[in-house]
């Protein structure tokens, strides 16, 4: 008689998902795949050295709404630059939709994008 395999549910866990993501670009990615299979299309500029500093790493756009949204761990270390709180309180004052998301945000999030 053979031993079980006592294995076989963890090889379906995700370690992303129990550790949550690496670094800011890993967790973008995670918000970019729940975008896109809600529907959104988005923006992220990968050479942002040529761009004006500040800008929100996402623009998200499923009509009627378009959101910008600047993706953080949730490392204290991890806190806006003046000039991102520059943007993203202009575009708030414009009316926009804004938020700075943070993996511990998922839940808010995925509510969010739906």
């Amino acid at each position: 008689m053979s031993s079980p395999d006592r294995s076989w549910p963890f090889d379906l866990v995700d370690p992303a998902d129990v550790l949550g993501p690496k670094d800011e670009a890993d967790f973008m990615a995670q918000v970019i795949e729940e975008a896109e299979l809600a529907g959104w299309l988005w923006h992220h500029e990968t050479d942002s050295r040529k761009s004006n500093r500040g800008l929100p790493d996402l623009i998200l756009v499923r009509p009627p709404r378009v959101i910008w949204a600047e993706c953080k761990t949730d490392k204290a270390a991890s806190k806006l630059t003046p000039e991102q709180r520059l943007w993203l309180d202009t575009l708030k004052a414009c009316g926009q939709e804004v938020y700075v998301w943070r993996p511990s945000h998922r839940d808010r999030i995925l509510e969010i994008l739906r």
